[in-house]
């Protein structure tokens, strides 16, 4: 064979290597990548069913110790009101050979119920947004009349991408996206800012402002039971006899007389104060008529007492303090909206009616040294007048029956 015919052969040769070699790396390259693949989505599986562990841990620890978080995490470094953590990697018993979980329990309680809340309410805790308060309030009424600021279903059906509004409670949280003017931003601030946002877009989350998602929920409720989850007495309802039975270690029979005279209308001697024995002159006795069963009529005295924090009128704050637990103005076996006492923020309870920052800061302090058993345990405290415990006390609660979870599952 000639020389030139050799070379021929030689780069012949020279180029099928290559292509092999090419069609090598790339099948090496596939296999690597699809071997890759194949574990991350095993890794995720695994991940997965290790934050749905971390959940059922969670259900397990609130179903059987519920009374253990109705106050703050003494680990909660966050902004959030986190009554629980755990943390596999830290569990004795729950070491796991492959990863860990994390999950946290948020109370609910602990914010306004965006569905309740009154317009005193949103108006402190919005106070620098009042064209958010009428849209809230637009949104969950059920008439076509626009507030000032708000706006109705002719607003909504205006937009470029349309939608109607509810004209009923809200069903989600995140329902508040489709507020008026709400932005991604307001509700969950920061976090609610796309990482490829512009410089003016990223601009949009105010630092100051606490976002809507922490601020509210739809989910808080509370039983209308006491702690011993025994039936609270119907102080509506109620007579002497069955005021004695369940308060008789409290209350004397004359002061349990003078409830039942202050709730029917006349005239009770209220708690003694340095001039003496002050006498409560309860509502005007209205008379009802109510059809008689022989065709006449007879009078019923009306009743009145709208809430039990009313009995300080008649009675001494420690006896107040002592009893309020027990008793009830309310015929509903649930109570929609109450705040947790022990888990909400300064800002949250500021924002209750009779309430103030520096009350809420002195309620805060407070439960740090002592959590409160009881709403009627406010009134050990200085800051708490009678009639700010008058208008607060019905929309708190110092439990929790509805957990906000959240879990992350890690392997590797």
């Amino acid at each position: 064979m000639r020389a030139r015919d050799r070379g021929v052969a030689l780069l012949a040769t020279l180029g099928v290597l290559s292509v092999l070699l090419v069609l090598a790396s790339s099948y090496s390259l596939a296999v690597r990548t699809e071997t890759r693949l194949t574990a991350s989505a095993v890794h995720r599986t695994q991940a997965s069913w290790l934050a749905e562990a971390g959940l059922q841990r969670a259900f397990v620890e609130l179903r059987d110790h519920p009374e253990q978080f109705a106050v703050l995490s003494e680990s909660n470094e966050t902004s959030q009101p986190l009554v629980l953590t755990i943390d596999s990697a830290e569990e004795s018993g729950l070491s796991l050979s492959e990863g860990r979980f994390v999950v946290n329990a948020i109370d609910e309680a602990a914010r306004v119920n965006v569905n309740t809340a009154s317009d005193q309410i949103l108006e402190k805790l919005l106070a620098d947004d009042p064209g958010l308060v009428d849209a809230i309030m637009d949104w969950r009424d059920g008439d076509a009349a626009s507030r000032e600021s708000g706006a109705e279903r002719e607003f909504y059906e205006s937009l470029p991408d349309p939608y109607e509004s509810r004209d009923d409670w809200f069903q989600t949280l995140p329902e508040m996206l489709l507020l008026r003017d709400v932005t991604p931003a307001r509700f969950f601030g920061e976090a609610g800012v796309s990482p490829l946002a512009d410089e003016a877009e990223a601009g949009t989350a105010d630092t100051e402002l606490t976002p809507l998602s922490e601020l509210f929920t739809v989910d808080s409720y509370d039983q209308n039971l006491n702690a011993a989850g025994e039936q609270r007495v119907d102080l509506t309802e109620a007579d002497s006899e069955e005021l004695s039975e369940r308060l008789g270690d409290v209350l004397a029979p004359e002061e349990v007389e003078a409830i039942i005279e202050y709730r029917d209308g006349g005239t009770a001697q209220g708690p003694a104060t340095d001039d003496g024995p002050v006498a409560v002159v309860g509502p005007p006795a209205a008379a009802e008529e109510t059809p008689g069963d022989a065709g006449g009529e007879e009078s019923e005295t009306s009743r009145w007492l709208p809430t039990v924090a009313h009995l300080l009128d008649v009675l001494d704050r420690d006896k107040v303090q002592r009893i309020y637990d027990q008793l009830t103005t309310s015929a509903d076996s649930t109570l929609l909206g109450l705040v947790n006492v022990n888990t909400a923020s300064a800002e949250v309870l500021a924002s209750l009616p009779g309430m103030d920052a520096t009350i809420a800061d002195a309620l805060v302090q407070a439960r740090r040294e002592q959590p409160f058993e009881t709403v009627g345990d406010l009134l050990r405290l200085t800051e708490i007048s009678n009639e700010v415990f008058k208008q607060v006390a019905p929309l708190l609660t110092t439990r929790s029956l509805a957990y906000r979870l959240t879990a992350s599952g890690t392997v590797g």
